[in-house]
């Protein structure tokens, strides 16, 4: 229980902080697991730079909510997520086929999302 509080926590502290950054910036977020990314697009404007951001996130935040919660098997912290005029691409691992379905039947039902591509692959057994 204490290590899915943490994790809630810690995908909180990422959602919050790519919304202020660019809300104030007017900066395009991306995640990268437990990092943030910025990176400043000068042919957005600050409306779509809040959408995609908030789009972003919201990606996240599904993944993260079915993991913790949800009886749908996710890789929540192994796929990036990015967002640019509403088209999310999703890179990264994941165990098997089902956890790259998954993730991008979560992606495509967040509102605002135009499209999905996905270029996750399936770890190597090891």
């Amino acid at each position: 229980m204490c290590k899915k509080l943490t994790l809630l926590l810690s995908a909180s502290l990422i959602f919050c902080s790519q919304y202020t950054w660019a809300v104030n910036e007017g900066s395009a977020v991306s995640t990268t697991n437990a990092t943030t990314t910025t990176t400043t697009t000068s042919n957005l404007d600050t409306a779509d730079t809040v959408s995609d951001a908030g789009i972003t996130a919201k990606v996240k935040e599904a993944f993260l909510k079915e993991k913790l919660f949800g009886n749908t098997d996710v890789s929540a912290m192994s796929i990036h997520v990015e967002t640019k005029n509403g088209m999310v691409s999703l890179t990264g691992t994941a165990e098997n086929q089902n956890q790259i379905d998954n993730a991008i039947r979560l992606a495509t039902d967040v509102k605002g999302v135009q499209s999905v591509s996905s270029e996750v692959k399936i770890k190597a057994n090891q």
